[in-house]
């Protein structure tokens, strides 16, 4: 924003600066293959900010290898959700850290594996603003990231209530004695697994925090990139249950989570 609005060369050095800290940051066990995947980071709201940073980086600079860096991490987005698709059944879309790299994923035996929607909403946010700035395989993993992003609000009559689809946690499964997670293959599946005290999210209780706001600037920024009426019928049904943090006071509170679209 700095170098946007004085155009001073420092700022922009300032950004190359933050662009090579979020590579070198970055576990090198994690950036593999071939050391550069910063979207590998050790939370996805980590590898959401990464790809941020040198997003806006090769968007100012435009030079070769800052542009190469980004397509190669959305490539490497592409490939995992392939992956994640493939194993993870109606539910799949959504994106797992590095704690996961080999899917399936491995834990202690008998523990349970749990999602952060809205860190799955930064990522989503971040991923369409790498679209709007003319990265196009962006939009490929957007529509990869769809089958959670738009199922999660749109799975009421399969099993999982709208709003179990926003909030703190999820939980996705449990780890066998293979140490192998099971997780969830339906919407109905996943929505029995989020039944207890501390996930039950009929009232709210959840997902007191801004967390609707930024499922619906996920689900606004997805709409825009890719014009998939999903992502518009998730927004509107989320918006009709009046998520908390989502009225016009928290919106002129906090305008960065007030990206929402227009009524129709």
């Amino acid at each position: 924003m700095a170098y946007l609005m004085t155009g001073q060369p420092r700022f922009g050095r300032e950004l190359e600066y933050q662009a090579s800290h979020a590579q070198l940051a970055t576990y090198p066990d994690d950036r593999n293959p071939p050391g550069q995947a910063v979207v590998q980071a050790t939370q996805t709201r980590a590898g959401a900010w990464n790809l941020r940073t040198i997003v806006c980086a090769a968007y100012l600079t435009r030079t070769g290898a800052a542009m190469a860096l980004v397509e190669h991490n959305l490539r490497a987005m592409v490939a995992r959700l392939s992956r994640i698709r493939s194993f993870y059944g109606d539910i799949a879309g959504f994106w797992m850290d590095h704690g996961d790299y080999n899917i399936p994923a491995r834990g202690q035996p008998g523990g349970e594996y749990r999602l952060a929607p809205w860190q799955q909403d930064f990522m989503a946010i971040t991923v369409a603003q790498a679209a709007r700035m003319g990265f196009t395989t962006a939009v490929e993993v957007l529509r990869l990231m769809k089958g959670y992003q738009v199922g999660r609000f749109l799975s009421t009559s399969h099993g999982f209530p709208i709003r179990q689809g926003t909030g703190y946690h999820q939980r996705l499964g449990y780890f066998g004695a293979d140490r192998v997670l099971r997780p969830a293959l339906t919407w109905a599946e996943f929505g029995a697994l989020q039944r207890g005290q501390d996930l039950d999210n009929r009232s709210w209780a959840n997902a007191n925090g801004y967390y609707g706001s930024l499922s619906l600037s996920a689900l606004a920024s997805g709409y825009e990139v890719t014009h998939d009426r999903d992502y518009r019928r998730a927004h509107d049904a989320l918006l009709a249950e009046q998520p908390p943090y989502t009225d016009a006071r928290a919106r002129a509170r906090e305008p960065q989570h007030a990206i929402m679209l227009p009524p129709h």
